[in-house]
Formats: structure tokens, C-alpha cells, sequence
């Protein structure tokens, strides 16, 4: 079985100051624990859809609902792992799973880390 590596596009970030950074919100502390986790997930769906407005309100919902979905994903890894860890822990074993699992497949996890870090910032400011 052969693998290939893909090169993830390039993603181009302006250097400047955004007119709106709304970052997610849920109640929650890198102390919390998975059913902690689980009760916020019921926050982070918003109203159902993403808005893709530019208002601030807009934005921080639309960035709770990523956050959301990032956060089933690591309710579904931890369950998987049982560990008996805080949410902030959960997060670095989840980060250096998937590299683990960017490894089996080929992929280079630096650079996609990089693309999504240059995802992240348009996100914050309502750009994307």
C-alpha cells in the first residue's frame, strides 16, 4: 500500500489588526473534567447554524459552534482513551494523537498545524 503526502494550500494571513476578534466562549477551565466538558457542549451550538455576520456577536457565535465541534471530537477521544485527565491535558494527548495519526498517513502534522493556525486568525476576526 503506498502512501502520499498532499501539500495543504497555502493559506495567506494579512499582518494586520482585525476590526473584530470574538474569540469562542464556553464555560469552561483547562481543570474541567469530561462530564464538564459534555454539559458545555449543549452552549456550543448556538442556535444551530453559522451566522457568518462580521458583528462581534456574530463571530463569537460562529467561532462557539468550531469550538463545539472540535470539543465532540475530543469528548469521542477521551471516552476512547478513558483517561482520567483535566480538559487541558485531554487537549495535548488529543494534539499529539493526531500527529500520530498524520504520521500513519503520510502527512506532514507541522504543516497542517501551520494551515490551521492561518485558519484560525481570519476566524477570529470574522473573515472566514
Amino acid at each position: 500500500m503506498s502512501t502520499t503526502t498532499s501539500t495543504p494550500a497555502a493559506h495567506v494571513t494579512p499582518d494586520v489588526t482585525p476590526d473584530v476578534i470574538a474569540p469562542a466562549s464556553l464555560p469552561l477551565t483547562v481543570e474541567a473534567n469530561l462530564t464538564d466538558l459534555t454539559a458545555a457542549l449543549t452552549l456550543a451550538d448556538g442556535d444551530g447554524r453559522f451566522r457568518n455576520g462580521t458583528s462581534a456577536e456574530d463571530v463569537a457565535h460562529d467561532n462557539t459552534r468550531r469550538a463545539g465541534a472540535a470539543a465532540v471530537a475530543l469528548r469521542a477521544f477521551w471516552e476512547q482513551t478513558g483517561a482520567d485527565v483535566d480538559l487541558g491535558t485531554a487537549l495535548t494527548d488529543l494534539l499529539a494523537s493526531l500527529h500520530h495519526l498524520a504520521d500513519a498517513v503520510g502527512e506532514d502534522f507541522e504543516s497542517l498545524a501551520a494551515c490551521g493556525a492561518y485558519q484560525y486568525r481570519p476566524q477570529l476576526a470574522g473573515e472566514l
